[in-house]
């Protein structure tokens, strides 16, 4: 009967699998990490964008489609109609360093504006329960919020613009927005 020996690792190659082993796992961990951060980075880009694009379009569908007049007091009168057929070429801005706001009446008669308020855009309606809506979330930060209007012609309709920046957090960039539309119903 012959000898027969276990077949095993020796000592040196387990010692090299190990120190192989201890050199490949933090190169990939950290590939994998680098990876998933510049993916939480892109998610956040996305939703920030997505979430100014709906504040965008909310704002500028609910002001050309329900606004008829659009004033700088409450309540909505004659008196202070901006954008009217009486002041064309003179534009009328609400600005978030200003303390001017631009309020929209609608053909019932209620009136609905835009502010800004720590950070978020908020919607106010005379017809609405709660006195405020805000439009964006608690992660995106909005700035430099503007609303103006200007008449071109005695018988054209308002031009509104809407410009603001909107940032998801301090570590990414941020987005300008810009937009014009014409009244609806004036």
């Amino acid at each position: 009967m012959g000898v027969t020996r276990k077949k095993s690792f020796t000592i040196i190659e387990l010692v090299i699998s190990i120190g192989v082993l201890m050199f490949i796992l933090p190169i990939t961990f950290s590939i994998v990490f680098s990876i998933l951060r510049q993916e939480l980075s892109t998610s956040a880009l996305i939703m920030a964008k997505r979430d100014s694009d709906n504040l965008l379009g909310i704002m500028k569908n609910t002001v050309k489609d329900r606004a008829m007049s659009i004033h700088s007091g409450v309540p909505t009168t004659l008196l202070n109609e901006v954008c009217s057929s009486l002041q064309v070429g003179q534009s009328y801005i609400s600005d978030a360093g200003v303390t001017k706001n631009m309020y929209f009446q609608d053909k019932y008669g209620a009136y609905f504006h835009y502010t800004l308020l720590s950070g978020r855009i908020a919607s106010a309606s005379s017809s609405m329960t709660p006195s405020s809506v805000n439009l964006t979330n608690s992660k995106i930060a909005i700035s430099s919020f503007r609303l103006e209007c200007m008449r071109q012609s005695e018988f054209s309709a308002p031009v509104i613009s809407v410009s603001f920046t909107s940032t998801f957090s301090s570590f990414l960039p941020s987005f300008s927005y810009f937009t014009k539309f014409k009244l609806l119903n004036y």
